[in-house]
């Protein structure tokens, strides 16, 4: 971790190895809460575990992308294991999701064709 401006706050995080097609480093807000609520700081050199979550519906990308990325989440996290647990969860409300808004263009379709 190597510390960003101090007028912008930001710490950089490097990522080894890099993530795929995702980025090797990440900025985020140098302003972040402990598990006792305190507010803390990172410090330059400072090892730190980063674990980033997002629903599926504030990810950008298409319904198909979604649930392709999410299948093989699933199929790579530890059966039984928390991100297991959790992805597959964002993995039904993509398919869910995907499913209604499907619905939604079928029943727009419907009323179209009934004028």
């Amino acid at each position: 971790m190597s510390s960003g401006s101090s007028d912008s706050e930001l710490a950089q995080i490097s990522i080894p190895g890099g993530m795929g097609p995702l980025p090797s480093e990440i900025r985020i807000e140098n302003c972040l809460t402990d598990e006792k609520g305190q507010v803390v700081k990172l410090q330059e050199g400072a090892h730190v575990t980063v674990r980033i979550e997002a629903a599926v519906s504030e990810v950008s990308m298409n319904s198909e992308e979604q649930i392709r990325k999410l299948s093989l989440r699933v199929t790579g996290a530890p059966e039984g294991s928390e991100e297991f647990g959790v992805v597959l969860d964002q993995l039904r409300t993509g398919v869910k999701d995907s499913a209604e808004r499907g619905r939604e263009r079928i029943r727009a379709v419907k009323t179209t064709s009934d004028y």
